[in-house]
């Protein structure tokens, strides 16, 4: 088989001349002399290299042909010589003796010449890396090195762990003040860098910075929508500026900002597409990859987009779809109220297709979970008559939009919970962590259950199958510990 190391061949009996340049380029090609080696389709390009280099010593004639080769990586300018005969089998010369002693002594030593070349051939095509590709391959593989474990992994995480993970770190990551990490819907995780503020994107496993936003402030609030297909990361700054970084560009990118006519503005992302809604009765949204403003209806709210550019608008009994350009409302749904004296106060969208609202009366107030392709409600759950009415950012959900949650509410696209005396404090997959008067709880999204937990117990702001991401805020700067499930 061709690519074997020749040991009845002896060093000695390889020709000095001539000598073939064997060149791993930095493109990944291979080039023997100055023409490029062709690789047959399914073939492995060390073996094709070797039988380019042996037809040229068949040339030379003799009972064992055999002609000299310098192997070269041209990405760290390394060398190393060997033999190749008319079978495409390898004579080493790294271990030539010269018979004279002041050349031995300049010359590495073979073991060097291999531990060398698997380095530098680490990062060549498919061959294994040029000469020590071609003398490994017949002798054991040298032991892989290890690479360094990430920053922070094996340290005590200095807060209560939820059961069932580990109270040490696999990462660990500095984050900003009184900021958040959140999940992205890819499984990645998002952080605020402490001093310069940009968005960070991690390997989960790693906690590597796969993707990096800049000119972004602290104080924002940073969600993931969707806009003509593709995912970005959106706030609202208080000055009235949209800004966008696109997640599919990178590895590092600047934020577009989009300026809005009016300061008081109001960010919608709970739904299918972002949308801004302006005190003047008006609207921005996003159609196709173009922004868009678009008047409201008197009487009505904007309160999310859909995929295709079109505004969801919320009435005092109905909502409806309005496009840019149309002024009135056409083919409204009806919403079944308890009452005719009940009128809609505020509402989300969740997701694609369902719709939360707060229906107030004079007798009850209550909420009420719609699918948007039917008009009656499919869940109702009573509402507190009291306190700040909740706005688009009191509203949490998983990265999927599959749980939803407000102070006092739970919600899923099938059930609907009301939960007295719960300020929330994270969403996860597993349940939603909430503060009460008597102490932290966990709340299961389907029941509106509660499970006390003990008082020492920090919410984790991610929770996935296999990891969970615990913010120590405590610390001289505020650290965010990913801890794996044990």
């Amino acid at each position: 088989m061709p690519g074997e190391i020749r040991t009845d061949i002896p060093a000695t009996a390889v020709p000095r001349f001539p000598v073939l340049r064997l060149t791993w380029r930095e493109d990944g090609t291979i080039a023997l002399g100055d023409s490029t080696i062709a690789v047959p389709e399914g073939s492995e390009p060390r073996i094709a290299a070797l039988r380019a280099c042996a037809e040229h010593a068949k040339e030379r004639g003799g009972d064992q042909p055999t002609i000299r080769v310098i192997a070269i990586d041209e990405s760290s300018g390394q060398t190393w010589p060997m033999g190749v005969t008319g079978d495409a089998d390898i004579v080493d010369l790294a271990s030539v003796s010269e018979g004279s002693e002041q050349v031995a002594q300049k010359k590495p030593s073979r073991r060097a010449v291999l531990a060398v070349g698997a380095v530098a051939g680490a990062t060549v095509l498919g061959g294994g890396g040029v000469a020590a590709g071609f003398l490994v391959r017949s002798r054991r593989a040298p032991e892989p090195t290890a690479a360094p474990p990430p920053p922070g992994n094996g340290d005590l995480v200095p807060v209560a762990v939820p059961e069932g993970y580990s109270a040490t770190a696999a990462w660990t990551v500095t984050i900003a003040q009184n900021t958040p990490v959140a999940a992205l819907t890819d499984g990645r995780t998002l952080t605020i860098a402490p001093d310069s503020n940009d968005l960070r994107v991690h390997d989960p496993a790693t906690g590597k910075v796969a993707w990096t936003g800049t000119g972004n402030s602290s104080a924002l609030t940073v969600d993931e929508v969707v806009i003509d297909g593709r995912r970005f990361l959106i706030a609202l700054e208080s000055s009235g500026a949209l800004k966008l970084w696109p997640l599919d560009q990178g590895p590092t990118i600047a934020a577009t900002a989009l300026e809005l006519p009016a300061r008081e503005a109001t960010l919608h992302t709970s739904g299918p597409a972002p949308a801004v809604s302006l005190p003047t009765q008006s609207g921005y949204i996003f159609d196709g990859p173009d922004g868009v403003e678009l008047d409201i209806p008197v009487g009505y709210q904007l309160i999310s987009a859909t995929t295709d550019g079109q505004a969801v608008i919320l009435g005092k009994r109905d909502w409806a779809l309005l496009s840019p350009g149309q002024t009135t409302v056409e083919r409204p749904t009806e919403l079944l109220l308890p009452s005719k004296k009940h009128s809609i106060a505020v509402g989300f969208m969740l997701g694609d297709d369902r719709l939360l609202v707060r229906q107030d009366g004079p007798d009850e107030n209550q909420w009420a979970l719609y699918a948007t392709d039917a008009s009656n409600a499919i869940l109702t759950a009573p509402a507190a008559s009291t306190g700040n009415m909740p706005t688009s950012s009191d509203l949490l959900h998983t990265p999927d939009r599959q749980i939803w949650a407000l102070d006092g509410l739970v919600a899923t696209t099938d059930t609907l919970a009301a939960v007295d005396d719960a300020r929330i404090t994270a969403v996860t997959g597993d349940g939603i962590y909430a503060d009460r008067s008597d102490g932290p709880v966990l709340i299961h999204p389907s029941s509106g259950d509660l499970t006390t937990l003990p008082e020492t117990t920090t919410a984790p702001s991610v929770i996935a199958d296999d990891h969970a991401v615990i913010i120590a805020d405590k610390l001289d700067t505020p650290t965010a510990y990913t801890v794996e499930a044990s």
